[in-house]
């Protein structure tokens, strides 16, 4: 492949995931795009039959896997950055103990339960923020108009406190 044809790759992968990607992955653009041009490269040398030129729906199927492989990565194991005040923790110092993981758990299973009490529409616009998706594609992924989503997020969380302060599981501002 010489240098011509690899710059026109690399755009058209580049592009494919820029169209791909969701709004919180796009800082990782770029990195998304070089993984996905050393799967492309990879097929060419492991397919020396294949053409110079590859379909532009290939292109487009590797930079999907791309994008989902990372998402899927992250959702896994989210990364933490030091600016989150995030301390490493040793077992032997774990200042938590096991009473914080009881109330953890019981704080886990209180917003499960609020959650099944909250009306279905905003049931899953309130799961699919908490998962971190912006109104614009919550709206995207549930067919609803962006001020329908905004709405019912902000409505969905507002049940979603009342009924945890109702359980004891209240803050101050």
């Amino acid at each position: 492949m010489d240098e011509i044809d690899a710059r026109r790759l690399q755009a058209g992968i580049l592009r494919a995931v820029r169209a791909t990607c969701p709004g919180w992955l796009n800082a990782d653009i770029e990195d998304l795009a070089q993984a996905a041009t050393l799967k492309v490269l990879e097929r060419f040398q492991t397919h020396e039959d294949a053409a110079n030129e590859l379909p532009m729906s290939y292109l487009w199927r590797t930079a999907h896997s791309v994008v989902v492989d990372e998402i899927r990565r992250r959702r896994r194991r989210p990364e933490v950055s030091p600016d989150d005040g995030f301390r490493d923790r040793t077992p032997a110092g774990d200042a938590e103990g096991p009473e914080a993981v009881v109330a953890m758990s019981r704080l886990s299973a209180a917003v499960r339960g609020c959650l099944e009490r909250v009306a279905t529409a905003r049931r899953r616009a309130v799961s699919l923020h908490l998962l971190g998706y912006g109104a614009a594609e919550i709206a995207g992924l549930c067919g609803w108009g962006a001020k329908r989503a905004e709405n019912l997020v902000y409505r969905g969380l507002a049940d979603l406190r009342a009924c945890l302060r109702s359980k004891g599981y209240g803050y101050e501002r």
